[in-house]
This record gives structure tokens, sequence and C-alpha cells, in this order.
């Protein structure tokens, strides 16, 4: 019993994130949102509703919400328990999942509990330019993102050439 108590994780909250991806030439690009008072960067994202049927549809809608835009059928990337310093102060403990998106179409914009919303060509980014909460999430999508595996998200096939 004992045990039991002190080991206790506490409350848990579901939550996702959403990387939009797209390629430009052969650059790939990713938004990222900053919400209001933030001067750092995260990817839009939020906890899961009631009604959300299962992650990937939590994953579009707080997409949609944030950003404005239209994106296609997520991609699972990874997932942790994120350090948000909102979550700690209540004694919750965030466990997000990153999802990959193709972009389909729309201008970025902020939207719900985001005040910006803007592509960045993925591998510039470095940790220092995102929240504390995302910089994990950063570090694995920039492990996962090849070229190779961008193209595939997108429904982009190599053309078979002849020999």
């Amino acid at each position: 019993m004992i045990y039991g108590i002190f080991n206790n994780p506490g409350r848990m909250a579901p939550c996702v994130d959403g990387a939009v991806l797209r390629k430009f030439q052969d650059i790939i690009q990713v938004v990222l949102i900053q919400k209001p008072g933030e001067k750092l960067w995260r990817f839009p994202g939020g906890k899961l509703e009631p009604d959300d049927d299962g992650l990937e549809a939590a994953v579009n809608r707080e997409v949609r919400e944030e950003t404005g835009l239209e994106v296609g059928r997520p991609v699972y990337v990874t997932s942790g328990n994120l350090p948000d310093w909102r979550a700690v102060a209540a004694g919750i403990t965030i466990h997000s999942s990153l999802f990959a998106l193709p972009y389909i179409y729309g201008a970025p914009r902020g939207g719900d509990d985001a005040a910006i919303a803007q592509f960045f060509d993925l591998y510039p980014i470095e940790e220092s330019d995102m929240e504390v909460c995302h910089k994990k999430l950063l570090t694995k999508l920039q492990g996962w993102a090849t070229l190779d595996q961008v193209r595939r998200l997108l429904g982009e096939t190599e053309p078979v050439t002849a020999n």
C-alpha cells in the first residue's frame, strides 16, 4: 500500500502535437506557433477533448484550430512526457504524441490559443529556438524527417527510370 502511494505518477494529461510538413524544392519546412506572450516556438497541439475519436482526430483538430491549415492523414513520430511549466505547477504530467501531417493547403495564421503560425525550414531550427517543453520533440522530428520520409508522407513517388 505504501509503495503504491509513493510511486503514483499523479495526474497525467494525454496531449497531441502536430508537425505540419511540406517540401519547397528539396527543403523540408515545418509550421511552428507562438502562444501569446511567448518569444520561443512550439508545435501546434493540445489536450484531447472528450469527443475526439482518437489521437489522429485530436491532432487534426488542434492543427486546424491553431494554424488554419488543411492537413492530410497524420503519421506517428514519437511520444513522451513533456516538461510544461503550467502542468508542473498544477501537479500534472503532460504525455504528448507527436504526429507528422502533410500540408494540403492554406496560409498559416494564428488561431485559438496561438498568436502566430508560420513555416520554417526544418533543419536550421535549433533547440534554443523552441519552448522548453518542445525541445525534445524537435530533436525527434529532425531525426525522423528525412527527405525520403517526407516524400512518402506527402504521397510523392520518385519517377522510375529505364536502365
